[in-house]
């Protein structure tokens, strides 16, 4: 009789297994969503809200790094430096959305623009965070790099597909498929996220391996703080503040 009981639970286990993931009990992906956004920190944000973070990632050899600080909702400034002396700084203060590139110089940014030069940044702290977000589904359950968790696909206002698998265990995210746009056309960008650190009540990801064009590239965070930032962090450049001066009034 044991023998035959353990004969019929193997066989339930294998037809379990062989169920398609679109008859599994998947949760919806907004719920997936919601609850990262609160285990990482991101919702909620307030005046109180403080961090400053810095990444570097070795790409053939030579250095780049990310410095990403922000205060509340409303104030945020992130650079990006690369071993050619080139840079690339965006911000935002209060209403002010703002961009500076080495190529196209100043420009001002609308919030949806700004949010998704953000998501692109952010090292995973909000990724998800868009309130973009035109649509969201879950497709699986599944395994990344032994993790089991839960692969959701996004669609955000400009149409674009991302997707991502938030961990079943906890809910972080531990990894998107995003496609990655460039002058030359763009591909397609694996990130895995690792190593979760908490940084105040924010849970930020200490090592990102991101695969690209058979590439594998691999950032670190270098540094990591929940102290105050001076408002002078936060700044609109002289060059963006002429644009701002020269704008017509409403």
């Amino acid at each position: 009789m044991r023998t035959v009981r353990s004969l019929a639970a193997a066989v339930a286990a294998a037809v379990l297994a062989a169920v398609p993931a679109a008859a599994q009990d998947l949760p919806p992906a907004a719920e997936l969503i919601e609850r990262f956004n609160r285990v990482s920190g991101v919702s909620g944000l307030t005046g109180q809200d403080h961090g400053h973070l810095v990444y570097e990632m070795s790409v053939m050899g030579m250095t780049m790094r990310l410095e990403n600080r922000w205060a509340g909702s409303d104030r945020l400034y992130a650079r990006m430096s690369t071993p050619f002396g080139d840079t690339a700084e965006f911000g935002r203060n209060g209403d002010v959305f703002w961009m500076v590139d080495p190529e196209d110089g100043p420009r001002l940014m609308t919030e949806q623009e700004m949010e998704a030069q953000r998501s692109a940044t952010s090292m995973g702290a909000n990724v998800l965070a868009m309130a973009s977000i035109r649509s969201a589904e879950t497709l699986e359950r599944t395994e990344v790099e032994g993790v089991p968790c839960y692969r959701i696909k996004v669609v955000d206002d400009f149409g674009v597909e991302s997707e991502h698998c938030l961990a079943v265990d906890g809910g972080a995210l531990v990894s998107s498929t995003l496609w990655a746009a460039s002058r030359s056309g763009g591909s397609t960008a694996t990130i895995l996220f690792q190593d979760y650190r908490d940084v105040g009540r924010h849970k930020v990801p200490g090592r990102l391996v991101i695969r690209a064009q058979g590439q594998e590239v691999v950032t670190t965070l270098t540094h990591a703080s929940a102290e105050a930032q001076p408002e002078s962090a936060f700044a609109v450049p002289p060059a963006v503040r002429a644009l701002l001066d020269a704008a017509p009034r409403p």
